[in-house]
């Protein structure tokens, strides 16, 4: 099995995020949504394809997320997470539920 060391590291601190934004970046939050594909068994391909998704586009879109990237995530989570994993990390993202 891989050890921390040899995995990616966040996108804070792998220099993958501009600097305007890796300021914003809440390792916190980063922390909360590990913790998420861990406690509902999310495979961890499933789980680096999620987080590679989102990073890309807070990348894509300046770290906002908003109506049109929420749809998105749904059409590019469908069969990978339920429906109600889809809309918790929807309103996680947002703000409105953590």
């Amino acid at each position: 099995m891989a050890t921390c060391a040899t995995r990616s590291a966040s996108p804070r601190s792998s220099g993958r995020l501009p600097a305007h934004l890796r300021n914003e970046w809440d390792v916190d939050n980063e922390a909360e949504g590990i913790a998420f594909f861990h406690e509902n068994g999310i495979a961890p391909p499933v789980a680096r394809a999620i987080y590679s998704w989102y990073v890309d586009r807070a990348l894509g879109n300046g770290g906002q997320f908003g109506e049109a990237d929420a749809e998105a995530f749904k059409a590019f989570a469908k069969g990978k997470l339920s429906e109600a994993q889809i809309e918790k990390l929807i309103k996680w993202h947002v703000g409105d539920e953590k």
